[in-house]
């Protein structure tokens, strides 16, 4: 890349944070005039204080100035003019008439639609930007590197509470899937900057990801792309659910299904994958597991126990209260049908 573009994005990514950061300021106005405004609308001040944060990254960082990251800096920087404009719309003056005000006040209602679009469009797009830096600044491959830390270490971490704890945690496991996914990206390579980035712009995928949960099927044929694409989404929904005060609010699960492997090829595989993910990330939640092991051993894992794990699973899933949890599974049609 030549030094005039270089300079292209570097100058971009200024221009574009010091647009995001007079909307920042600008909104906080606008909420302070308008009574009763909505807390999407509150909440979304300091998502424009972080994507300004993001364009000072860039701009400081020589590897991040490339033409993919300009691009979405236009259109964050289109989209906050837009948001502007709109915002412009239902701000008022102290001096405002009150017919002024009123009729304000009945444009903010007609442009709230239009007003929340924007805001979910630049959250997409926060999270798009923050996933692309995390693989440009460190490869995908380094960035999962603790998935190559030896089961007898992660199965030591998670049982050290209790020995019945390891036990159980023990006859649990069957596969780590963040050794699969780091040895899909060694034999596939890493995923190619910007192939994937298409579906986080997808309107099925935004409904799906600002809904309250549910499921998201994407299908194709062989050689399209779907495993790579699986595994950019296990780093983007992390970065999108990333919670602003850095409180735990996202639980990322996956599993990638091999028809080759004894150990990925069946439901209650699937499951007791996201089951030990789970507990790597919130070790409590063996106290659904434990008094079902301590009576069942090792046949609660056996090949004929789906009802009762996947029971456990939505028991954890519910514990966990508030946050979110994401589970992606690949390559469900290498599973044995009978199984599913």
């Amino acid at each position: 890349m030549s030094g005039v573009e270089l300079l292209g994005v570097a100058a971009a990514a200024e221009q574009f944070g010091k647009v995001a950061l007079e909307t920042a300021k600008f909104i906080k106005s606008v909420v302070g005039e308008i009574q009763d405004a909505p807390a999407r609308i509150q909440q979304q001040i300091e998502r424009i204080d972080s994507l300004a944060s993001l364009a000072t990254q860039i701009k400081g960082t020589k590897t991040l100035q490339t033409v993919e990251f300009e691009n979405i800096l236009t259109r964050c920087e289109s989209h906050i003019r837009e948001l502007q404009t709109l915002l412009d719309k239902i701000s008022f003056e102290p001096t405002n008439s009150l017919p002024r005000k009123t009729s304000k006040a009945i444009c903010s209602l007609n442009e709230a639609e239009n007003i929340t679009r924007l805001f979910n469009i630049l959250d997409h797009e926060y999270s798009t930007l923050n996933t692309l830096i995390n693989l440009h600044t460190a490869s995908m491959t380094e960035n999962l590197a603790a998935g190559y830390q030896s089961i007898e270490t992660k199965l030591d971490s998670l049982g050290q509470t209790a020995d019945s704890s390891k036990k159980c945690v023990q006859a649990l496991f069957i596969t780590d899937p963040a050794i699969d996914r780091a040895k899909l990206i060694t034999s596939k390579g890493e995923i190619v900057s910007g192939t994937c980035d298409w579906i986080t712009q997808k309107d099925e995928f935004v409904k799906w990801i600002t809904s309250d949960g549910g499921l998201l099927w994407i299908s194709g044929g062989p050689g399209l792309g779907k495993t790579m694409l699986s595994i950019y989404l296990t780093e983007y929904l992390s970065m999108y659910f990333r919670s602003l005060d850095h409180e735990p609010r996202h639980y990322s699960t996956f599993f990638f299904c091999d028809a080759k492997d004894d150990t990925r090829n069946s439901a209650v595989a699937i499951v007791r994958g996201l089951l030990f993910q789970l507990l790597e990330q919130k070790e409590d939640l063996i106290t659904h597991i434990l008094p079902t092991y301590e009576i069942q051993k090792d046949q609660m894992f056996r090949q004929n126990s789906f009802e009762t794990i996947w029971k456990i699973f939505l028991e954890m899933t519910n514990d966990i209260g508030g946050s979110q949890v994401s589970c992606i599974l690949d390559g469900l049609d290498e599973c044995e049908p009978e199984s599913l």
